[in-house]
């Protein structure tokens, strides 16, 4: 385990037969580790990442250049609700967005000194204070976005080394409930499956300004704009 991980602690949670829970029991903590980097110079960088972009608009292409690359993943924790009356899916997952731009570059050294581990550190900005890709699923059975997705989730941003390594510089993951139209037939109940299509993409942007790939599509070392 990395030496600058959070400190965190464990509960143990005592359950009763109808699964309400009737005791929480902190039973270990896990120690905390001195930093290894400074963190004094986070205010400036905030800075620029401020004045280098607006943050209505997408990183800027000329005639001829590369569209963003944005990749989207989706990791599903579990089945939240099936209504077969109104053919909808709901499901809870986390919602992962992977794209770059060269607004938010900064060198690891330069800013936080030699403890900055590339690998394993990142910068984590509120979402508002920077532009972020308009990936949304299609068709939602509820079109209140609110309601989907946790919009207080942080992004992390990665320095410079990481990028050219991995062909992204920032990751926005959030939680979300994802609810979706889905053609359910419930005559081999309750033996029935049901396979349903998530549609996801660009809600404004043009396949000329998003260039939109599976999470793992894009591989180590690609360094598409």
């Amino acid at each position: 385990m990395s030496d600058q991980v959070a400190t965190q602690m464990c509960f143990l949670v005592r359950v009763a037969s109808v699964g309400w829970p009737l005791a929480m029991m902190p039973v270990a903590a896990e120690s905390a580790f001195k930093s290894a980097y400074s963190t004094r110079a986070l205010p400036d960088l905030f800075t620029r990442f401020a004045e280098s972009m607006d943050i209505n608009f997408p990183p800027p292409r000329d005639a001829g250049e590369d569209p963003i690359v944005v990749k989207v993943d989706i990791t599903f924790n579990h089945l939240v609700s099936i209504t077969p009356t109104e053919e909808a899916v709901e499901l809870s997952a986390w919602y992962h967005l992977y794209w770059n731009d060269e607004r938010l570059v900064y060198n690891d050294s330069q800013v936080f000194g030699s403890g900055w581990n590339s690998e394993g550190d990142y910068v984590a900005i509120p979402p508002r204070l920077i532009w972020t890709p308009d990936i949304v699923p299609y068709y939602p059975a509820r079109v209140d976005s609110d309601s989907t997705f946790a919009n207080n989730a942080y992004a992390y941003l990665f320095d410079l080394e990481f990028l050219r390594a991995n062909g992204y510089n920032a990751h926005w993951v959030r939680p979300a409930n994802i609810n979706f139209h889905c053609d359910i037939d419930m005559s081999n109940f309750p033996w029935d499956s049901h396979v349903c299509a998530l549609i996801v993409g660009p809600w404004h942007a043009k396949a000329s300004n998003h260039r939109f790939l599976h999470g793992n599509m894009l591989a180590h070392g690609d360094e598409s704009n």
